[in-house]
This record gives structure tokens, sequence and C-alpha cells, in this order.
């Protein structure tokens, strides 16, 4: 069975929004650009039998032709298998070690729960759809919190990075030109890179608004982010990218108070786990 392999862009914020609303519910750039955006995950409510419910492989292979990837260009099984054991031409087990485990957690699903160690207690974590994980220590954090492998991951696929590099020198350069020249890949770039940048750091969650209720989830489930790591992930593996939430729900208040008022935006994940629904 294949092991998860890459993630991109986990960013996330905290802040108040304030500027004109979209059909999700984000302002702007958080809902990225307007055509991609109703094909993104949308909310439900943590009682819904949909909650960390995986995309799915048909879903997977839609999404995949609406943003311009081609399943018969992406990686090959054999390519696949060398790059996540870390072997091929100028392969490194150091940034493969980064790319597992944050794929690992951006593809946390019912289909991919990940087992943590709480309290010496192996235990099963299933977080998708709050775009929340639980780190080495049992720390209960966003996926874009600065600690996160997923963060780590963003360096290994930028133009000069360990992907790039590996890719061109194991034959595999058309998937990467293909990823690059996705405009939803590009938009979801350009959009996520703002959201980063005017954003504040903390618990790294963003605010969503629906009328004049609000709530909060981790940055990795917002429309531009959430495409630019599902096109990621599906070209190196569709298999892999039809593991992805395919809906996102918001993060208990309990929990959200929690994270923001602390100063590494990290919580225990044994003493907030009674609010979150798996």
């Amino acid at each position: 069975m294949k092991q998860p392999l890459l993630a991109l862009a986990f960013l996330a914020v905290t802040l108040t929004l304030n500027a004109s609303l979209y059909g999700q519910g984000f302002s702007e750039p958080y809902c990225g650009e307007k055509e991609w955006e109703k094909y993104t995950p949308t909310p439900i409510d943590s009682s819904s039998p949909k909650l960390h419910q995986g995309i799915g492989k048909e879903r997977a292979d839609e999404l995949a032709k609406i943003f311009g990837i081609e399943k018969r260009k992406c990686l090959s099984s054999m390519n696949f298998l060398k790059l996540i054991s870390g072997s091929g031409v100028s392969g490194n087990m150091t940034e493969t070690l980064i790319l597992n485990v944050a794929t690992n957690w951006f593809i946390n699903s019912k289909d991919n729960p990940i087992i943590c160690n709480i309290d010496g207690v192996p235990t099963p974590i299933v977080l998708g759809s709050y775009g929340l994980m639980v780190n080495e220590n049992g720390k209960l954090q966003s996926l874009a919190q600065d600690t996160s492998p997923c963060r780590e991951a963003n360096a290994l696929l930028a133009p000069g990075g360990y992907l790039p590099i590996w890719f061109k020198a194991n034959g595999a350069e058309d998937s990467m030109i293909m990823f690059w020249a996705s405009k939803a890949l590009r938009d979801g770039v350009i959009y996520g890179s703002i959201s980063q940048t005017i954003a504040e750091k903390n618990a790294e969650l963003v605010e969503y608004k629906s009328g004049v209720s609000s709530a909060y989830v981790g940055m990795s489930m917002i429309p531009p982010i959430w495409i630019v790591n599902f096109i990621a992930v599906y070209v190196l593996d569709p298999d892999l990218a039809a593991l992805m939430p395919a809906y996102w729900t918001p993060i208990p208040k309990e929990v959200k108070e929690a994270l923001i008022k602390s100063k590494e935006g990290q919580v225990d994940y044994k003493d907030f786990k009674q609010y979150l629904v798996q």
C-alpha cells in the first residue's frame, strides 16, 4: 500500500475578517479566485456523518481535470516508490521524512487515521476537517503552526527546492511542468501567499463568517490552499488525493480560544480531545 507523501502550503492565520464576503463565507484573499472556490470543501456541522470524510477517487479525478491535471502525466508508480523511500537520483531521506509526515496530516481523514503517542498510549487521531493536527509531543495545533512539518514542506516544493530537483533528475520533469502550468495552482499560490503575508501569527486559524455568525478553521481548509495541496498530492499519487477531507467544520469554541490564548499556538491534545469529534 502506498504511503502518504507530499503537502504544500499548510498556511493559517488568526484575524477578524470584515471585508466583503463570498459564497463560502471567507473574505478576500482567503476565498481565493472565484473561478475555483465552488470546487473546494464546504462547511458542515460536527454532528454530520460526513465529518472527516475523504473526497473519494471519482471526485478526485473530476477535480484534477477541472484544475488542468492529466492523470497519465502524474508521477509513475515506480518513481513514486523511489520518492517516498528517499531513493532515486538526488534522493535524500531527511527531506523525504518531512514530506511524508506533512502529507500524512494533510490527508488525515476517516480513511487515514494517524496513530499518535498520547501519554504512552498509541492513539488514532482524525482531525482533518478541523485543519488541526497533533505533533510528536502530543500538542494540538494548526497544520500551519510554525513548528509544523507541514510548513517545512513548503520550501521543498518551491523552484530550486528538493522536489523540482528530484523530479528532473529522475525523468519526471513533465509532471512538475504540468503542476506549475495549472492556472488553478498558480491562483492558489498567489492568494495563499498573500493570505500568509497579511496574517497575524499565533494559533494560525482563519475566521469564517456566514451572516452574523463566525467560526474558525485551520487555513489548510480555505479554498486557495486546499486547491494547491490537492493538485500537489494528485500529481504524486491520485489515490492519496482521494483521502483529502471533503468538508470542513468549525473548531470548537473551547479549543479555538485556548489555541489563540496560547503563546505557542499549541495546547495539550489530551486536555481538549473531549471537544473534538472524530
